[in-house]
């Protein structure tokens, strides 16, 4: 779980039930579940239909392994933040500023 979330994190350390949930998620997971998805490349124009309907937020913790995935939300003109002391758990891990940020998107679309 410490691939996961950023050092600058404490909420695994706070939080030991979900660090008991997450033991038992990954000890029952089906990991094929995961490769099931055909994946489709990403299309530029059905991109711009709904670039404004969306919000990508995402932690900085190895920041610099999503430069491609910023390149794209940037050419598509997709709206992006970047959650600082979060990484892929940004949402346990900053719940308050995820929920504040999800409320305040839907209060301007």
């Amino acid at each position: 779980m410490d691939k996961l979330t950023s050092p600058e994190s404490n909420f695994y350390k706070d939080c030991p039930e979900v660090v008991d949930h997450m033991i038992l998620v990954m000890k029952k997971h089906n990991r094929k579940a995961m490769f099931i998805h055909e994946l489709e490349r990403y299309n530029k124009e059905e991109g711009a239909t709904v670039n404004d309907k969306l919000l990508f937020l995402f932690g900085d913790y190895k920041i610099d392994q999503k430069k491609a995935y910023i390149d794209i939300l940037e050419e598509g003109k997709f709206r992006y933040k970047v959650i600082e002391g979060a990484g892929h758990g940004i949402n346990h891990e900053q719940a308050k500023r995820v929920n504040s940020e999800i409320i305040e998107f839907i209060l301007q679309i």
